[in-house]
């Protein structure tokens, strides 16, 4: 799972969006990690459990004012600018510094440790 940020620059901007490439991703589209938390247990979309994980992970770091939110609601039409940057900060250092490997390092496979 990868995750993007878009340039705060481009927000609005019709030509940024996401595209299919019609092997892996067919219908891609931008939502918050929280609405797309919500989209997997109301059983609209599938999500793994790993990636199901790792978007839990993200919302806590960037969906903070949606809390309350059921409908996981557009978070980012509410906050500045500056605020986005330092969601985003944060979620970085996350990423990159929390643990032994960091986050940035680590990967989750369907094999259990010690299982062959």
């Amino acid at each position: 799972m990868y995750v993007y940020f878009v340039h705060l620059k481009e927000t609005g901007n019709p030509s940024v969006h996401p595209t299919a490439d019609e092997v892996e991703t067919m219908a891609p589209e931008y939502r918050t990690a929280r609405q797309w938390l919500s989209a997997a247990q109301s059983g609209e979309i599938i999500l793994f459990p790993p990636q199901f994980f790792l978007l839990h992970l993200i919302s806590q770091y960037l969906d903070i004012d949606n809390v309350n939110s059921k409908s996981g609601g557009d978070v980012y039409g509410k906050v500045s600018a500056a605020e986005i940057v330092a969601r985003r900060r944060k979620l970085y250092e996350f990423i990159t510094t929390d643990g032994s490997p960091a986050w940035a390092d680590k990967f989750i496979s369907p094999m259990g440790e010690g299982v062959a």
